[in-house]
């Protein structure tokens, strides 16, 4: 081997963790550039029409009015794109791919942290990639024009200062989080129990995350908007498609029903499941001090919330698939829950997007008997002894 040789695998050695990273960052650009003229259904229905109309009501000024279901902070967003010579759909695709790339930089920050491992770079890298290039990730973004990475990435946010126990930012960023999507109530259960195992914070707190939803709509506020509209904007959201479900392999895909039938009871259902896992918190049963513990029981929440509320759409898995995804790093008892929630949401995000066949009622029976399985497991309290011990 040549000196020249030597001296270059030296340096490549000495920066290979950057560079991992760095090339990493460069392919994750490269693989959603493909899917930037793809026009969904949604992008062609609703996003493209709703950011013209805003365009034509003169951007900014144009948030007098409510255009579309999205609130205000989103419809902000849209109104500054109005003002930048860029096709629509790129421009929301844009601005969703930034939230990829924040997404899996701070979710493999957040499983640095459950794990204690700041000096070990391997298990950031590969968390990094593994988000990052997440196939329902990659397509929601760039393929689909959604903004789904925007109030998940939050939502992780919000569940790493709830661990760190820095609670007044931890609301923050729940309030940013609700800011962009209503889904974000999904992590909310979770928070409660978590008061009631600390008993260190107080739940007024959350008036802290509803004076952010409240200030998200300063410019909606500053074009003549109401002050209770961002309220308004997710009361009609929950009346506006008034079905048991909408794409999503869950329990009502399984049983059918109507809506007007059906709805209530799957309300008061999921409460009344969500609320014996609280039962078994405050019993003792189940551990939140564990980083697995910790994560495992927040995976279960969203994973109840949308198995069995009605409304649901295959969209919503997005947090699911995350969590479960960090969770495979903290134990590899979860990389097959992962394996099949991450298929069933591509299955479905395949079937909108590109009229793949889907088979709902066998993906809704893998989901629900998964979910069985899973819950079976993190309350059996033995998770611990199978601990992933594949990095450093």
């Amino acid at each position: 081997m040549f000196t020249i040789e030597k001296n270059f695998i030296k340096i490549i050695d000495q920066y290979k963790d950057f560079l991992f990273f760095l090339v990493i960052t460069i392919l994750g650009v490269v693989i959603r550039i493909p899917g930037r003229n793809f026009i969904s259904k949604d992008m062609y229905v609703f996003l493209e029409p709703w950011f013209y109309t805003i365009k034509e009501l003169g951007g900014l000024e144009g948030l007098s009015a409510q255009v579309g279901d999205y609130n205000i902070l989103y419809q902000t967003i849209i109104a500054l794109l109005t003002y930048v010579d860029i096709a629509p759909p790129l421009s929301y695709k844009i601005i969703s791919c930034i939230f990829d790339f924040l997404l899996a930089y701070y979710g493999a920050v957040f499983l640095s942290e459950l794990l204690n491992k700041h000096r070990y770079k391997i298990t950031f890298n590969c968390a990094y990639f593994m988000i990052l290039f997440f196939p329902t990730v990659i397509f929601n973004s760039s393929f689909w024009g959604q903004c789904d990475a925007i109030y998940v990435f939050f939502c992780i946010l919000t569940l790493r200062n709830l661990y760190r126990e820095k609670y007044i930012l931890s609301f923050l960023c729940l309030g940013w989080a609700f800011a962009f999507k209503l889904q974000a109530i999904f992590i909310v259960p979770f928070i409660i129990c978590f008061y009631f195992y600390k008993k260190n914070f107080s739940i007024l707190l959350f008036s802290i995350s509803a004076l952010v939803l409240e200030f998200s709509g300063i410019f909606g506020f500053w074009a003549g908007r109401s002050l209770l509209d961002p309220w308004k904007i997710y009361l009609f959201q929950t009346k506006e498609q008034p079905v048991m479900y909408a794409n999503i392999p869950n329990l009502w895909a399984l049983i059918c029903g109507d809506y007007e039938d059906l709805g209530t009871f799957a309300i008061i259902f999921t409460i009344c499941v969500l609320g014996v896992g609280l039962y078994l918190i405050m019993s003792g049963h189940k551990e939140l001090s564990h980083p697995e513990d910790f994560l495992n029981f927040a995976c279960w929440i969203c994973w109840t919330c949308i198995l069995i509320l009605p409304v649901m759409h295959e969209r919503y898995t997005y947090g699911l698939d995350i969590l479960l995804l960090l969770l495979c790093f903290l134990n590899k008892i979860y990389i097959p829950f992962a394996l099949v929630s991450g298929m069933l949401s591509l299955l479905s995000y395949s079937y909108f997007l590109f009229d793949t066949p889907y088979m709902e009622k066998t993906a809704s029976l893998f989901f629900i008997t998964t979910y069985v399985i899973y819950t079976c497991i993190i309350y059996s309290n033995r998770t611990s002894s199978l601990s992933w011990t594949g990095f450093p």
